[in-house]
């Protein structure tokens, strides 16, 4: 199985847990039966995750991992506010100072794409999802390049476990936007 078939495959299997949410669980109560069969059709595309994880072919493809930089340094509530009124939470991190500013830049001269970004009165985060090598080179390129940041406490770096996900894959919408490029 090569890189696109594992794709459509895994997004048919997103799909059919839509499907189901859509159906089934979406706006009402659900009863317990329901909500064990949406478990074991959403246990299906992790197995085929799993599976895919196994295979040597695949091991510097899978996304397992999500790098994620955390900051001390947090934004006033009037920037708060102003990011949910736009919907604008990568001007927010910038508003944290300039150590969230380096890592984001340290981060895209790297290649990397950021997934996940949130701040607030307490600090800022920023997350990448990486492959098992990627993520190791990131923590060890983020402890070289950040080593007094992080010993001041001014930083952490945290890796975790995310599940096994193909690039681009990691949403029911990623999964809809696929088949339908793939007229699936």
């Amino acid at each position: 199985m090569d890189l696109q078939e594992a794709t459509i495959a895994m997004a048919y299997l997103m799909k059919n847990e839509i499907d189901f949410y859509k159906k089934n669980l979406e706006g009402v109560e659900p009863t317990k039966k329901l909500l064990e069969e949406f478990e074991w059709i959403k246990s299906n595309t992790r197995e085929f995750g799993n599976r895919l994880a196994a295979n040597p072919n695949f091991f510097n493809v899978m996304e397992s991992w999500k790098v994620y930089i955390l900051g001390k340094e947090g934004v006033n509530e009037d920037s708060i506010q102003k990011a949910a009124e736009t919907f604008n939470v990568e001007d927010l991190v910038e508003q944290c100072g300039n150590l969230a500013i380096s890592i984001k830049e340290f981060i895209s001269s790297k290649g990397l794409i950021i997934c996940d970004i949130g701040a607030g009165t307490d600090g800022w985060d920023i997350g990448v999802r990486c492959t098992e090598k990627i993520s190791q080179t990131l923590c060890y390129d983020v402890h070289k390049k950040f080593w007094s940041a992080i010993n001041l406490k001014l930083i952490a770096v945290s890796r975790r476990f995310a599940g096994h996900s193909l690039p681009g894959l990691y949403t029911w919408d990623d999964a809809e936007k696929i088949l339908k490029i793939c007229g699936e």
